[in-house]
């Protein structure tokens, strides 16, 4: 595995480099994000072979390559077809937007209340977040 490591360390010196202003942070970002895209891509082509090979060990976890691997799967549900799982998603909808609205009010020194009943909505509380959106041109 000495390739792996050798991987390891250009990395690594990736953001060293960046970090000390040798790179440009943002060019480092960039070349981080393709390694990252072409990891992922890869692992998910691997995935269905490694699980087979895992299967082989005949237990549930266990350790090899300097790893501990744990074999486990999950059920996944689906209510969508329900109408009465439907109609709350929408209420639970309804209550979101009400509230966002409110916020966005209350940034004016406005209060929201419900028309039909008079009641003070509470707002909405947010955080912002910043993201990098990074597009290969290949």
């Amino acid at each position: 595995m000495g390739a792996t490591k050798k991987l390891f360390e250009e990395i690594r010196q990736i953001q060293i480099d960046a970090e000390e202003g040798i790179m440009d942070s943002l060019h480092a970002y960039i070349e981080l994000d393709k390694l990252e895209k072409t990891v992922k891509d890869s692992k998910d082509k691997l995935k269905e072979l490694a699980f087979k090979k895992a299967e082989q060990y005949g237990e549930k976890s266990f350790e090899d390559f300097g790893a501990k691997v744990e074999l486990s799967g999950k059920t996944t549900w689906d209510f969508k077809h329900i109408p009465a799982w439907n109609d709350k998603k929408k209420e639970l909808s309804d209550i979101e937007e009400s509230a966002k609205m409110a916020a966005i009010n209350a940034t004016k020194n406005i209060e929201s209340a419900n028309n039909s009943t008079g009641e003070v909505i509470v707002p909405a509380t947010s955080k912002y977040s910043q993201f990098l959106k990074i597009t290969p041109k290949n």
